[in-house]
């Protein structure tokens, strides 16, 4: 469901438009100061009541129409709408940084803005947006799990276990099959068997060695 446009940060074109067309000293009522925004008087109501420094010239009251400095007014408006603008970024940054589609890894969170008309509702957005995202990527995670595209790592760790047991004991059993009457000198079959032992324990560090990696750096 769209978000609805409830912030001064929504109307932050139409203000500029409206603060240049203003006439300096020009003091309007509701419906003109409303329409100066674009924004609906109901709108332009709420952001009133809930800033306790708009710069009211007079409240409207039974038989008494509510009163402004144009100028005045919409500075304080535009004052509004692009702080909540510059938040409103800083938040999507965020929630992009979280999501891994931008930023320094490990930086601070942006700071929040003060409260304000619309703020929640952005908030609010953002938050189903990046639910919405993170289960889009654990599905994604899923699917590329029962394609064959990743394996879990267990998986692999044991079956390099097991072919490193497998290549070890076939490996020091070479000499028995190439010698299998012991005919072969003592130094010939222990330089031989040296040898293979060598490959075994290079074979095996490299192995170790990228297990770490995958472990993050723990030990093997």
């Amino acid at each position: 469901m769209p978000r609805i446009a409830v912030s001064p940060a929504d109307y932050l074109d139409k203000l500029e438009a409206g603060r240049k067309a203003a006439q300096a000293g020009a003091m309007v009522n509701a419906t003109e100061f409303a329409r100066a925004t674009g924004a609906t008087w109901r709108i332009v109501e709420r952001w009133i009541i809930a800033d306790p420094e708009f710069p009211v010239v007079q409240r409207g009251r039974m038989g008494e129409p509510w009163r402004f400095d144009l100028v005045a007014s919409l500075d304080h408006l535009l004052k509004r709408a692009r702080a909540l603008a510059a938040g409103r970024g800083a938040r999507l940054a965020e929630v992009a940084r979280l999501a891994g589609f931008g930023g320094a890894e490990g930086a601070a969170p942006s700071p929040n803005v003060s409260a304000g008309p619309g703020t929640a509702a952005d908030r609010a957005t953002d938050a189903r947006g990046l639910k919405a995202l993170a289960e889009a990527q654990m599905m994604t995670h899923r699917l590329k799990q029962m394609q064959g595209d990743y394996v879990r790592r267990d998986a692999v760790e044991a079956l390099l276990d097991d072919l490193m047991t497998t290549i070890q004991s076939e490996t020091l059993g070479i000499t028995s099959k190439l010698d299998p009457a012991g005919q072969w000198p003592a130094d010939l079959r222990a330089s031989v068997e040296s040898e293979l032992r060598t490959v075994l324990v290079t074979v095996r560090d490299k192995t170790d060695g990228q297990l770490v990696k995958w472990r993050g750096g723990g030990s093997a």
